[in-house]
């Protein structure tokens, strides 16, 4: 959805552009709390009825594809004009030139930024235990009130969060600061005799 919203609001169409401009904004400003209380309180009050997983999927996508997509729109927009004149110069067209030439380049700069977001994501899942969904911290919880082992549990559930968080912040730290890869200019390894070097060979 990120990837989607990005191009809508970078594309010709104004619509298009303007509905992902408008999503964008709103989602944004939106906290996610306000967004899983209304959907734990304000669907059943108009009869709608969703599963316990859709009350938390639902808010963290809308909250988070808006935030995905000011990643790639930056990332895109970051890449050098002559690439894309480059593609279409060569005959690709406009979807072609985006799908093999620009998004691949983009998604490579970005892939520091979208790890951080996939970090804040996976904390904002601790919001579940509002919904009563059995994500780690509620289950954390259920254990607690069963085991009667308060401090245990939660040193237990801090470790969990510090390795995944920890492993893919390292693995955003190592793309952040990974040299980009030159292409090696072709060297002609021929050794072309100076004109000293000739005479002095010659004699």
């Amino acid at each position: 959805m990120g990837v989607l919203l990005a191009l809508g609001r970078l594309g010709r169409f104004r619509p298009i552009r303007w509905f992902c401009a408008i999503y964008i904004e709103i989602a944004t400003t939106v906290p996610v709390l306000l967004l899983i209380y209304l959907m734990l309180f304000g669907l059943p009050q108009l009869g709608i009825n969703v599963p316990v997983l859709w009350k938390l999927a639902i808010p963290l996508v809308f909250s988070n594809s808006a935030v995905f997509a000011e990643i790639v729109r930056a990332g895109i927009k970051s890449l050098p004009r002559g690439q894309a004149e480059a593609a279409l110069s060569l005959g690709l067209s406009g979807a072609q030139t985006t799908i093999f030439v620009v998004l691949p380049q983009a998604l490579r700069n970005i892939a520091p930024s979208l790890l951080s977001q996939f970090v804040s994501l996976l904390k904002d899942t601790t919001l579940g235990y509002i919904v009563a969904f059995t994500e780690l911290l509620y289950r954390g919880q259920l254990l607690t009130s069963y085991l009667q082992q308060l401090i245990p549990t939660y040193i237990v559930i801090t470790a969990i969060y510090l390795v995944v968080s920890g492993s893919l912040t390292a693995v955003a730290s190592r793309l952040q600061k990974r040299p980009r890869r030159k292409a090696a200019a072709p060297t002609d390894t021929t050794v072309v005799p100076t004109l000293g070097h000739s005479a002095a060979a010659i004699r």
